[in-house]
Formats: C-alpha cells, structure tokens, sequence
C-alpha cells in the first residue's frame, strides 16, 4: 500500500493506493469526518488484488486541502484528481457523504462504469433529507463547524459503532470549515438532483446499508429500488452506518462479488 499526494488548482488530496496496474480502479470515498484509512480492511484485502484500488482523504479531511470548501469545489477537486491520475476505467465506492459526492461526480467522469454506495440515500433535492436520513440533533453534527467533546463522541458512535476505527482522532484531523462549508453550500441550492443524475448516467447503482443504521433510512431505499433508481439493495446484518468497518470480512465478500460480475461483463461486452 502506497502513499501519494496529487497537487491540485487551489490544493491537494492525498491516498493510498495498493499499486496494482490493471485497467479497472476502484475509488473508495469515505464519509465526512471521516479519512481515507476507514477503507483500510478493503485497501489490504486480496479480494481486490484484480483491481488498482484508491482511496484518497477528501479535501478537508487527513492530510488533503483546498482554500474553501464547498459542494462545488469538492466536486471540481474529486473531477480534477480521477482525470489527473489518467485512470482507464472507474468504479465509485461512496460511504455516507462520500457517496452523495460520488453521485456528484458521475457527470464529470467519462469512464465511470459503476457505483456503490454504503450507507448513503440518493436525494432529488434538500426537502429529501428528511424522508431519506433519520434527521437528529446528531445528524445536525455533520453540518457544524466547531463540536464539543460529548458531541464528538456522538458523532463517532453513529458513524462506526462498535468498529475499531479510531473515529474521534479522524474527526479532529478534519477541518471544521468541511462541515460548516457543507452546510452552507445546502443552504445556496449547490447539492444537484442526485435520481435525475442516476437516472441519466446509464450505470447500475447498487447500495449497501446496514441492518441497524441509524442514519439511512431503509425504506426510502426500497422505494428507490422499485423505482429503478438503483439496482441492488443489499442489506449486512447486525451493521450500522459503516458495514465496510464494522464487519469487514462479509462486505469485502459482498463488493467483491459485485465487482467480479460487473468486471467480466465489461470483458465480455
């Protein structure tokens, strides 16, 4: 597993890569105040020794950066690192607000060829959150800048439960103006309708939640599903919000298995 930094116009985001060269790569991003490290069980695993794996941290999080942060300058920056790295093909892998970006970013890549979601509710619009997220005052977390000790831990408790994933330290090293950023970008209308964007980007959409999340709401999902708006609903068991951290073995299972198929029927096309 290798460490790099790719310079950006106004910053720089650094990941890991497992340094497989192989036509395929699969893009993990990871969720907010959150790093690239909570992909750590998929980047070591050889389940995905077939594909060139890569996880950045997202700007505002780790050791990557921009001058601002909004919805519109993640979306340009995470546009500018893919097409900069000159990858053939792509495969999204978005957790929580990781996925919403990876929805985001759909319209810029011109070899995306499939997506999967962890935990993450495609929305038409803002009105959506409420009907697609169990809205709290912890979810309200996610949007504010500064947050108090008790908050933190809160915050990290909803996001990976019972995982060993160190979520306090990655909440600190991210950047308070992320989550106020985020927020304020909301309130300016930059979030895009994200089922008009699966609806025309012509690739299958799967997500993955967790039986026990406590932020995704199921049966927004279902709906979704039987609207056509993704393909696969695949529902882990005895998980919360981060299946990927929280029981490692079975959702490596799981997306490798979705990626063989989707690989082979790219071979064979």
């Amino acid at each position: 597993m290798i460490q790099n930094t790719c310079k950006l116009e106004g910053g720089s985001i650094a990941y890991w890569d497992n340094g497989v060269d192989t036509d395929i790569a699969v893009l993990f991003l990871h969720g907010n105040s959150m790093d690239a490290m909570a992909f750590e069980n998929q980047i070591r695993s050889n389940k995905f020794d077939s594909f060139h794996v890569l996880a950045p941290d997202l700007p505002g999080h780790g050791h990557s950066f921009l001058q601002e942060y909004s919805i519109n300058s993640l979306v340009d920056a995470l546009v500018e690192f893919c097409n900069s790295l000159v990858l053939d093909k792509i495969i999204l892998v978005g957790h929580s607000f990781g996925g919403h970006l990876a929805i985001h970013i759909l319209p810029g890549l011109k070899n995306c060829v499939g997506l999967f979601l962890i935990g993450t509710s495609p929305l038409g619009s803002f009105q959506d959150i409420p009907y697609a997220y169990q809205v709290s005052p912890t979810f309200s977390l996610f949007f504010k800048g500064k947050l108090e000790t008790s908050e933190r831990r809160e915050m990290a408790r909803i996001m990976v439960g019972e995982a060993s994933y160190d979520g306090l330290k990655a909440i600190d090293r991210t950047q308070p103006d992320f989550r106020s950023g985020i927020s304020s970008s909301l309130e300016k209308g930059e979030m895009l309708n994200e089922i008009e964007i699966l609806r025309n980007s012509g690739i299958d959409a799967s997500v993955f939640l967790g039986s026990h999340d406590l932020l995704a709401r199921k049966e927004y999902l279902n709906r979704l599903q039987l609207q056509g708006i993704i393909k696969n609903l695949v529902i882990l068991q005895f998980c919360g919000h981060s299946p990927h951290l929280e029981n490692p073995e079975k959702f490596n299972s799981c997306l490798s298995a979705y990626l063989q198929k989707l690989s082979t029927r790219l071979w064979t096309k």
